[in-house]
């Protein structure tokens, strides 16, 4: 019985998978012709990750096809070279005395002193598409809309699959979960932020009293602090 329940939820949730390329599309035209173009905030929050893991990550928000951004390399272990490489690479570094509250405090401080409309978050090991604020932007035109999570791909093979020779047959977890359990979780109004790769509304990060700290989850708590105030998270 509990094997067919949960066959039957499974069923359901494939038969409302959302696909919603054609309205990021749409929404991507106010950006692309320069109709809509609010401020961006890029925050990369980075706790003992090498310099050139951060090199890469950077480079990649540099590359965005965008232009009222800042980059901010938000460093919680206060490395002369990552202070440097920031310089090196003309983005704003920022730490802070204490650690307190871990990822989530890190965030919440960097949110303190910024000031962009819109915030993306990237983890310090995540290169970004060229289009991904073209992509993301435009869906804030309805006020309503307050996260975007984006899907997330690995070039690194998945090291049982890797050892087995099977990383070009078996699709990593992470991204059987990014190309259809969160598609599905989309189409019945339930997706998750997964702490890296998203950008959010401030105004709507400001109702919230910005990324919860009481939980080391702290993405997927504050996603759903952010649903029960009625904006709708994609």
């Amino acid at each position: 019985m509990i094997v067919l329940s949960g066959s039957i939820i499974q069923l359901v949730l494939v038969l409302t998978t959302k696909d919603r390329r054609k309205e990021a599309d749409f929404y991507s035209q106010a950006v692309i012709n320069k109709q809509y173009l609010p401020t961006v905030d890029i925050l990369i929050p980075t706790y003992n990750e090498p310099a050139f893991i951060l090199k890469r990550t950077i480079i990649g928000c540099q590359a965005l096809n965008y232009p009222h951004k800042n980059i901010y390399i938000l460093d919680d272990t206060q490395r002369a070279e990552i202070h440097q490489l920031a310089e090196k690479l003309n983005c704003h570094y920022l730490t802070r005395e204490d650690r307190k509250n871990a990822k989530a405090g890190n965030l919440n401080h960097a949110l303190r002193q910024t000031q962009g409309e819109l915030v993306v978050v990237f983890d310090a090991d995540f290169i970004s598409c060229r289009n991904f604020l073209e992509r993301t932007v435009g869906w804030f035109q309805n006020p309503k809309i307050a996260l975007v999570q984006t899907p997330q791909s690995f070039y690194n093979a998945d090291p049982i699959a890797h050892n087995l020779g099977l990383e070009n047959i078996v699709t990593p977890d992470e991204e059987l979960f990014y190309r259809h359990i969160q598609p599905a979780k989309d189409g019945v109004g339930s997706p998750v932020c997964a702490g890296t790769s998203f950008i959010v509304r401030r105004k709507a990060l400001d109702e919230v009293d910005y990324f919860n700290t009481e939980s080391i989850s702290e993405d997927y708590f504050t996603g759903i602090a952010i649903s029960a105030k009625g904006y709708e998270v994609i």
